[in-house]
């Protein structure tokens, strides 16, 4: 009867430990997805993570530059770098035009 009450006494121990172990990690992934599971607008993968608006608004607008600077002439065949002489200059007077401003 010891024997058996010990064994018990030890799987109880056991699946206790487990429980709680698992209740601590759930607690920790919930933590850790809370902030990123907030509802937040559509796209806003950076703020999700900490990231200040500003940054989400550079980010936009240097995309916005690099993409009205091709010339859709060129092919990224013809130039190894992605972008015919053509292209380069007109991106580097949007980025003077944008550093002016």
């Amino acid at each position: 009867m010891a024997s058996t009450f010990r064994m018990l006494w030890a799987l109880g121990r056991w699946a206790w430990g487990l429980a709680t172990r698992a209740g601590r990690a759930a607690r920790r992934v919930a933590r850790g997805t809370g902030p990123a599971a907030a509802a937040r607008p559509a796209g806003d993968w950076l703020g999700a993570h900490g990231y200040p608006p500003a940054a989400e608004a550079e980010i936009r607008r240097i995309a916005k530059i690099l993409r009205e600077a091709y010339c859709d002439e060129c092919r990224a065949v013809d130039h190894p770098q992605g972008r015919c002489p053509k292209c380069r200059e007109k991106l580097g007077r949007l980025l003077e035009k944008e550093r002016a401003a």
